[in-house]
């Protein structure tokens, strides 16, 4: 077998059973792209200022402050963030070299007829081909091509066949089925968001909902992950025009994407659940407060110290809160009672030693330690491919954590116990700040069991 066709092939084969985008992973990428910039204005400005350039990029710029807000372990990757003009394949290249799982475009629209009004949510597809002969769909494709969001800076139609080498365009084709459903899914959510607001809003008497359609994009056809592109009004109607340049406007259309946002971000988190859970915690589990409370070491006398980088933990059998689990106080071993104690009574072996970064008087900016290599349950909360240090707003205050590391993402993990239903309590309160955490079973060696 010819040497390229062999490798372009083992990269499909590469492709369908392990996704570009960080799915599998676990850190949540979204990538915005502003649409035109620079000196390609897109739809230009009629009665008012701004023209769709300046529009897309204050929403854009808007829609990103909201995420990083409200979910700081989510990566955000801009197309732009200044008035450039990154070319459609420079856009598309930059949302596969993030390995995406959202690519949000965000444009406004334009007609020959003033009249024409309404958002409208854009998914990539192209209809009328089943049943058409090969030249025939050869054609429909052509013809579907001539958009206005297809054309480079100098108006030309951007060339689908040339702008993306032969392994990208295999490669984000044998990906797009895949990933259809759930950019008809986001767009829904981000369409009816968008039209719920403006019913809501001063402009609701104007507000026309143009639903979610499939068009042959460019940015949408070879951004390998699900994608949507959203055109919030018509700038050649003059009510848009004139809403569309108000600085409510866009807060409105970035708060409304951002909101389809988090309902997607929340299904796609259940996703990953649903990949990674093992049995459920059982609800009437015995309760434990804080599955990994350490203590402080132990006094001793001047002939025998205890090192100053480890401390010895022990549970706790007080219900903490999360700003508790952030600074929790040292409890003290319980002496035994020689008066009640079995004189035959096994002893118990003494607890292992961890380092002093995994204890609660760990000081801000002390890096997650790596998990301790032992048989127990923990509780896994959140995965990213940033290490992060005490004090790290993903961290949501939660402390002491440790982490363990799979294909360059780091898992976090909280608590410890013997046994899984001894996690209940404490796996309620981790999930008051992170809803998606679940129990995780390890062996000796600190590897997961499935």
């Amino acid at each position: 077998m010819n040497r390229p066709i062999f490798h372009l092939i083992f990269m499909v084969a590469t492709m369908l059973l392990c996704p570009i985008s960080g799915i599998a992973a676990g850190q949540f990428v979204v990538v915005i792209d502003a649409g035109h910039g620079g000196g390609d204005p897109g739809t230009l400005h009629r009665k008012f200022k701004q023209d769709e350039k300046t529009i897309a990029l204050n929403v854009a710029l808007k829609l990103g402050k909201l995420i990083e807000q409200n979910h700081p372990d989510v990566k955000i990757v801009y197309t732009r963030t200044t008035d450039v003009y990154p070319t459609l394949p420079d856009r598309t290249r930059i949302a596969r070299e993030a390995k995406g799982n959202l690519f949000i475009s965000i444009h406004v629209n334009s007609a020959q007829s003033s009249s024409a009004k309404g958002v409208e949510t854009y998914v990539f597809g192209i209809t009328g081909l089943q049943g058409k002969s090969a030249a025939e769909q050869k054609r429909i494709r052509e013809r579907t091509m001539i958009e206005r969001e297809n054309l480079d800076i100098d108006g030309k139609q951007i060339d689908f066949e040339t702008a993306v080498d032969i392994e990208t365009k295999i490669l984000c084709q044998a990906q797009r089925e895949k990933h259809n459903k759930y950019s008809q899914e986001v767009a829904h959510y981000v369409q009816n968001n968008i039209m719920s607001a403006l019913r809501k809003s001063d402009y609701r008497s104007n507000a026309v909902d143009r639903g979610v359609k499939q068009k042959n994009i460019f940015v949408l056809c070879y951004s390998p992950m699900p994608a949507i592109l959203v055109e919030l009004g018509y700038m050649t109607n003059y009510n848009e025009e004139k809403f569309l340049n108000t600085a409510n406007a866009q807060t409105l259309f970035a708060q409304a994407i951002f909101r389809g946002f988090e309902q997607y971000k929340s299904n796609w988190s259940k996703r990953q659940l649903r990949e990674e859970i093992e049995v459920p915690v059982v609800a009437d589990a015995p309760a434990i407060a804080d599955a990994m409370r350490p203590e402080p070491a132990a006094e001793t006398s001047a002939a025998t110290t205890t090192p100053s980088n480890t401390v010895t933990p022990a549970p706790s059998n007080t219900t903490a809160t999360p700003s508790d689990i952030a600074t929790p106080a040292p409890q003290p071993e319980p002496q035994p009672n020689p008066a009640t104690e079995p004189s035959n009574a096994t002893p118990t072996p003494p607890a292992p030693k961890i380092d002093v970064a995994y204890t609660a008087n760990a000081p801000a900016g002390t890096e997650v330690p790596m998990l301790e290599k032992r048989s127990c349950y923990r509780i896994q909360f959140m995965s990213s491919t940033t290490r992060f240090k005490r004090g790290d707003a993903a961290l949501k205050g939660l402390w002491p954590v440790q982490c363990y590391e799979v294909n360059g993402y780091f898992r976090y993990t909280y608590g410890e116990a013997a046994d899984r239903s001894d996690l209940q309590q404490a796996i309620l309160k981790v999930r008051k700040s992170f809803p998606d955490a679940f129990s995780v079973h390890f062996d000796e060696n600190g590897n997961r069991i499935r």
